[in-house]
């Protein structure tokens, strides 16, 4: 059976709330739930000098039994590693045709799928503020631990709502721990204070 794709059900929801398909037949066609869902995205990773290498935990529930396919998207970073590390049943990690650098999770059967990710990316940097901005593949809820050997990292105001901060005591740096909810995007950015003068 055809695995309706998200853009296909919602082409079909306009055309029934404008009239054109009965309720009827767009109950018939319209599988009643998502077949699949990404549960939690846990990354942790560290700065070294301008890049922060990061490592993800992506954990997917398949809702169904049928072919699906779950992009696994990470903009703006290199995957350096791909890893399935839980599958319940046949599933495989592939190229996503027309996308360069990006992957899919295909699989058959319903259960829980852990897929590691390995990345890198460059920080992002501005006039007054360096940080980490990628996109990611969006979950009910998702989490960042990010390790910044620099001193006196102030945040920006926006990022202290949901950002907390542990020293580190190995690097004189910081822990940034990140609560994301179901972002698309993380964007998280720091500035530090100048020394003092001698």
């Amino acid at each position: 059976m055809h695995q309706m794709t998200r853009v296909e059900v919602g082409v079909l929801g306009v055309l029934w709330a404008v009239g054109w398909l009965s309720p009827v037949e767009a109950k018939s066609v319209i599988s009643p739930i998502v077949p699949w869902v990404i549960e939690s995205a846990e990354y942790t990773g560290k700065v070294t000098e301008q890049i922060a290498r990061l490592q993800a935990v992506v954990t997917v529930a398949v809702l169904q039994d049928g072919w699906v396919q779950i992009p696994l998207t990470l903009s703006s970073g290199t995957i350096t590693h791909l890893e399935l590390v839980r599958k319940v049943g046949e599933a495989h990690i592939v190229p996503n045709p027309g996308y360069a650098g990006q992957y899919l999770l295909t699989t058959s059967r319903k259960g829980t799928y852990k897929v590691k990710i390995e990345f890198s990316t460059r920080l992002h940097q501005d006039s007054q503020y360096e940080g980490v901005v990628f996109g990611i593949p969006q979950a009910s809820f998702s989490t960042l631990s990010l390790e910044v050997p620099r001193k006196d990292v102030e945040l920006r105001e926006s990022d202290k709502l949901y950002v907390e901060r542990q020293p580190d005591g190995k690097d004189g740096g910081v822990t940034l721990i990140a609560k994301l909810a179901s972002a698309q995007q993380v964007d998280l950015r720091w500035s530090t204070r100048p020394a003092a003068p001698v």
